[in-house]
């Protein structure tokens, strides 16, 4: 039905319109266009306001940048409708008054004078335009969304679970040969794929910032204003309980202009929290006026997050609901690829995401030299792992423009839309693309990451009983309290410590600023700007919600859960035959397209496929399996088929026709040490052998946790996270694997801490 809807939405002769101007423009060797004209600029009529509701977190959102809201009556807000950063969803307990990203700049004007620029897409405290005598603030560009209001019914910006917001064709996709525009298609950060429960996309721009003719960042079009800078906007959403907590953000940052940006740049995020929302509350205070904030920038977290002082809120429970923690953690900063230093101590220096795929080297002996050469072993090691785990090393083919050595062309060569089978550019050409997975723009690993390096507080108004009534009240441009001038000083400062603010008493209505810079940012180049706005009942709780949220960030999401969680997948002899059992998760049920079943001989394989059509999802499924021959051990595997169409395989578990189901196995699905794991199994039968162990996804055996005889009952095993040697392993995804009798049962675990 949505691909009906989308197809129906597609307007053909826009498209084939503007692409015989271009043809023709060509043929008739006429001179280039402005790189972007003046009509597809940031406009404010293009303005949309949306709804992100694919997690535990609801919150409305405008397309110029804001995630959040305020209401129009503070203190008598409706909670059924009005939703800022809610959490849990339908519980109406809103989180803030909004949060935007900011540029801030250090500048020099045409007559040699500084000028210091802040860029935001916030709903206040912006300047105002002396020429239009509007607000200056990031814009929407048009043809992101679908206008036409008899479509877009609600007039959102555009959301992968609508297809009818997309646009007829994608502006910044007509350079696809193959599909120009992606008419009908998601455009997403998995590209046509659509890899999260809901994303949001849009594209905002910097032309409204025009109070600085001194200074024009385009050289060749001195029409061009602001930093000359287009931003594309995503947020995403996973339904699964896991990670439903955090709304993921991401901003890639292009400069359209000729002006190189050597250092004078600093990305951030401005956040005004809210907790428990404005109306007053049983503590008897307004809700804005006692919160607290700080930050974390160590133990591996970049994290700036608030709570409410007194622990209250106003939700649809009433006036005394309890209120956690909201947090905003950087996941991906702008690095410098410039500067000689290993920034986040990887062992790679100056990582870049737009180098290419650089040099091609062959052979693992190669493979070692280049990377001995070239990288701190120690520190890539304790990163990434041994090198011979790293996939190019085994595959014996390493393009060096993919620093982590994660590409390889079995697997990822799938083109730059990210989708195999389409034979769009780049597929099966055996070299990294841009687009494809591992490399450049989906891996986080390949930028030399600055991370969290300023924060500061604004104190908009003192609380109830707060002594100290020092307010900053800070704005986005300069007027006599020189806030651009004065943010830049702090987040430049000589001594690092200095670029931090210490700790408030007291209470406040406050908001917060968080920085990463200064860095580069030259004519043409583009970099990402990532985070997860994350919720949690507790400060633990955060701190773990935005590691798991790392983990999969630096993963490029490929180790989320949704659409491969399998349990108790196990086989027993029946009528001369096997009958396959397993259940799904729910999510799993609804994510999924099919299921097949694929049976060996032995368990590296071959796995030849016993379903003849894919079996719908359920949440308890059974397959039949014959003939076998008795007493017969085979190895049996799931193919889970996603609604792309791409396959994932679950298992390999071993079944003997004449063994009966006998254990059960019971293991978090998520850890983090230092903690213990405690592995919980039952045996049905007495005298049982039983083995027990842990293996990484590689099938490499890490550590033996069990071999004995059991007697018929439960049984507790622990693991202490390290390996048969006593090394404490990486972060990552496990297996536990029991072996009792001639039942095989499998469960992953993912280890987020360490």
């Amino acid at each position: 039905m949505r691909l009906v809807i989308a197809r129906s939405a597609v307007r053909w002769p826009a498209l084939a319109f503007a692409l015989l101007l271009l043809g023709a423009a060509l043929l008739a060797g006429a001179s280039p266009a402005l790189a972007v004209p003046p009509d597809q600029r940031g406009d404010p009529a293009m303005e949309r306001m949306g709804l992100h509701d694919g997690g535990n977190i609801r919150t409305l959102f405008r397309n110029y940048g804001m995630v959040g809201d305020y209401p129009a009556n503070p203190l008598n807000v409706d909670l059924s409708v009005f939703h800022s950063m809610e959490a849990p969803i339908r519980s109406g307990m809103n989180y803030s008054d909004g949060m935007t990203p900011f540029i801030l700049s250090r500048v020099v004007q045409s007559d040699g004078s500084v000028a210091y620029i802040m860029e935001t897409g916030f709903r206040e405290r912006q300047g105002i335009s002396p020429n239009t005598n509007r607000v200056m603030r990031f814009e929407p560009r048009p043809g992101y969304f679908q206008v036409d209001p008899a479509i877009n019914l609600l007039l959102s910006p555009a959301m992968s679970t609508d297809p009818r917001t997309w646009p007829p064709y994608w502006p910044d996709r007509l350079d696809d040969p193959t599909d120009p525009g992606w008419a009908g298609r998601w455009n997403g950060y998995f590209g046509k794929r659509i890899g999260a429960s809901q994303e949001s996309y849009m594209v905002v721009d910097d032309q409204a910032y025009d109070a600085w003719p001194l200074f024009v960042p385009d050289q060749n079009d001195p029409s061009r204003r602001g930093l000359a800078l287009r931003i594309a906007v995503r947020g995403l959403q996973w339904s699964d309980p896991i990670v439903g907590d955090v709304l993921f953000l991401h901003y890639d940052i292009t400069n359209e202009g000729t002006t190189d940006y050597d250092d004078n740049l600093i990305f951030g995020v401005y956040l005004d929290p809210a907790i428990g929302g404005s109306s007053l509350s049983c503590d008897g205070i307004y809700e804005s006026d006692d919160d607290a904030a700080y930050f974390e920038n160590s133990s591996g977290h970049n994290l700036a997050y608030a709570w409410d002082q007194f622990g209250h809120g106003v939700d649809l429970s009433g006036v005394c609901g309890t209120t956690g923690y909201l947090g905003c953690s950087f996941l991906q900063t702008p690095g410098n690829p410039f500067d000689g230093l290993d920034n986040d101590v990887d062992g790679i220096t100056d990582e870049r995401q737009d180098g290419g795929p650089a040099e091609l080297i062959t052979g693992q002996e190669a493979i070692r030299a280049q990377v001995v050469a070239h990288y701190d072993m120690q520190r890539f090691e304790a990163r990434y792992g041994p090198l011979e785990n790293r996939p190019a090393y085994g595959a014996g083919s390493w393009w060096t423009g993919d620093e982590d050595l994660d590409w390889i062309a079995a697997h990822d060569d799938v083109g730059a839309d990210g989708v195999p089978g389409t034979l769009d550019p780049g597929e099966g050409d055996q070299v990294p693309t841009s687009g494809e997975p591992e490399f450049e723009r989906t891996d986080l690993h390949e930028a030399d990451q600055l991370g969290l390096t300023g924060f500061k507080f604004n104190r908009i108004r003192a609380g109830i009983g707060n002594p100290n009534p020092t307010t900053d009240n800070i704005v986005f441009f300069t007027n006599s309290s020189n806030w651009p001038q004065r943010l830049w000083d702090q987040f430049t400062a000589p001594n690092p410590a200095d670029r931090f603010d210490p700790a408030l008493t007291g209470l406040w209505n406050l908001a917060f600023l968080t920085a990463s810079g200064p860095f580069r940012l030259a004519a043409g180049q583009t970099t990402r700007f990532s985070l997860a706005l994350a919720h949690a009942p507790d400060l633990p709780g955060l701190r773990s919600t935005v590691q798991f949220a790392q983990f999969l960030h630096e993963t490029n999401y490929q180790t989320q859960p949704v659409a491969v969680e399998v349990e108790n997948l196990d086989a027993q002899s029946s009528n001369g035959g096997i009958v396959l059992t397993w259940g799904l998760s729910a999510d799993a049920v609804q994510e999924l397209a099919g299921v097949h079943v694929e049976r060996a001989a032995m368990e590296d394989g071959p796995f030849i496929r016993r379903t003849v059509s894919s079996l719908e999802p359920a949440a308890a499924m059974t397959f039949d399996d014959a003939p076998v021959e008795i007493g017969r051990s085979y190895w049996y595997r799931l193919g889970l088929v996603g609604m792309d169409g791409l396959e994932t395989k679950v298992g390999p578990v071993r079944a003997t026709a004449s063994m009966p189901r006998m254990t059960d196995l019971d293991v978090k699905t998520v850890a983090a040490f230092p903690d213990p794991i405690q592995i919980r199994y039952r045996v049905a039968r007495k005298g049982t052998p039983v083995d027990l162990r842990v293996y990484d996804v590689t099938g490499r055996l890490v550590r033996e946790l069990e071999h004995s005889v059991r007697d018929a009952g439960e049984y507790t095993s622990t693991w202490n996270g390290e390996d048969q040697g006593g090394d404490r392993v990486a972060r990552g995804v496990y297996l536990v694997h029991l072996v009792a009798g001639g039942t095989n049962i499998t469960k992953r675990i993912l280890v987020v801490g360490n």
